[in-house]
């Protein structure tokens, strides 16, 4: 009797679970839809711009949709420094990789445009853009998937989903996200590529503190280094090297990344997690 009850009630869970995961990619889509129109009919003028914010809330909005909807809350847990401090190695890996580039089509121009001040500050406020994914991204949909998954299957779900999330600005904005000096289908490999493995190293980030706060720092100082410091540091003869997050050394550090840390995580946080552990988790 007692056995039948646990699994009626893991039934009822997993059904809740799956429910959940639904309704957050159906909302999500329904408001994504729309935006990327508005962007994509803006792109000669300065709106395109805040109709791109409004994307990156896209995520975070489906997330309060979800709750309201399924009760299923968003895990916001607590920053922890050793997390936050792993949050800025992949922009650092990639760095290294132009630094490596030097010997065969990459130009190093000094260090002018790594201003540590600027640096900070920019980060911080790529911060205030980069939650409104994290809390739909790791906040929402990454705990929902745990919940059903293990480490490497719930994380290959929520790359597949984050890279189709920036597909369409890729394909159809033009200058807007892409790098226009290689072939559309060569943005769209090197850029899935990075996503992948940052993905991948975030969701690692993730299980460590069960939180939102060390995904948001690595997603706002990767945003800010490759498409601003980086590029201000270092210039690529050949287009194909590198262009923001577009191109062969991002796509190959990532890869790296992804070859260092996925096996051991794979291993550690191979079964699913109840809500109730990672929730305790996280309030620390």
């Amino acid at each position: 009797m007692i056995q039948f009850v646990e699994a009626r009630i893991f039934r009822m869970k997993t059904k809740s679970v799956n429910s959940a995961i639904w309704t957050y990619l159906l909302v999500l889509v329904a408001l994504c839809v729309p935006l990327n129109w508005l962007v994509l009919s803006n792109l000669t003028n300065d709106s395109a711009q805040t109709w791109i914010m409004a994307v990156m809330y896209a995520p975070a909005a489906a997330a309060v949709l979800t709750w309201l909807f399924t009760k299923q809350r968003i895990v916001f847990g607590k920053p922890r420094v050793s997390t936050l401090l792993l949050a800025l190695v992949p922009p650092l890996v990639v760095a290294a990789a132009y630094t490596i580039g030097t010997g065969f089509g990459v130009e190093f121009l000094g260090f002018d445009a790594l201003n540590p001040i600027e640096l900070v500050v920019a980060t911080l406020a790529g911060c205030l853009l980069a939650i409104g994914e994290e809390i739909g991204w790791r906040g929402m949909l990454l705990p929902l998937l745990r919940q059903r998954h293990g480490y490497f299957a719930a994380n290959l779900l929520l790359a597949i989903i984050w890279t189709i999330f920036h597909v369409p600005i890729i394909v159809l904005g033009g200058p807007l996200y892409s790098n226009n000096a290689i072939p559309l289908w060569a943005n769209v490999l090197f850029f899935s590529v990075a996503v992948f493995g940052f993905s991948f190293y975030v969701g690692w980030l993730w299980e460590k503190s069960h939180g939102i706060w060390a995904p948001t720092l690595a997603h706002a100082f990767w945003n800010h280094m490759l498409q601003s410091v980086l590029g201000g540091m270092f210039i690529a003869m050949n287009a194909w090297l590198f262009y923001d997050e577009f191109g062969v050394l991002p796509a190959a550090a990532m890869l790296l990344l992804f070859v260092i840390v996925v096996p051991m995580a794979s291993r550690k946080y191979s079964t699913p997690l109840s809500a109730e552990s990672f929730q305790r988790k996280a309030k620390g």
